[in-house]
């Protein structure tokens, strides 16, 4: 066997390996990807239109309001209200302005239900505004 022949083999293989780890990398990131929109697309369909939604984010925030789209990687909340400090004691109302946030930094969504004392906080509010 020539020296030629025997260096071929080790960097041909070399090259396969590359090869393969580019394919998995490729491949798990399209399954990364694909999962990412269609989280998007199956929490939006949970998101009940007629009431106010908690959105928990990674740095310990929550935002309450309605949750209006999930789209482009960011999440759409209007009628946004948080609490004023840790003792979660005093709900704040935002503004007007809706509220845009990287989809990557929200750890769950829920809808209020009925008897949520914070919905219940965000209606006494509302018709205290009116």
């Amino acid at each position: 066997m020539s020296p030629l022949t025997t260096a071929a083999k080790p960097t041909h293989r070399k090259a396969l390996v590359i090869i393969a780890i580019i394919a998995i990398t490729l491949t798990l990131g399209g399954g990364i990807l694909f999962s990412a929109s269609n989280l998007s697309s199956s929490v939006i369909n949970t998101i009940d239109g007629s009431t106010y939604q908690a959105v928990h984010l990674d740095d310990g925030e929550t935002y309450f309001g309605k949750i209006t789209s999930m789209e482009d990687n960011y999440v759409n909340i209007t009628d946004v209200f948080y609490f004023l400090d840790e003792t979660k004691k005093t709900l704040v109302k935002r503004g007007d302005e809706s509220l845009v946030l990287n989809h990557a930094h929200v750890l769950a969504t829920e809808n209020l239900e009925d008897g949520n004392a914070v919905l219940q906080a965000i209606l006494k509010y509302k018709s205290n505004k009116n």
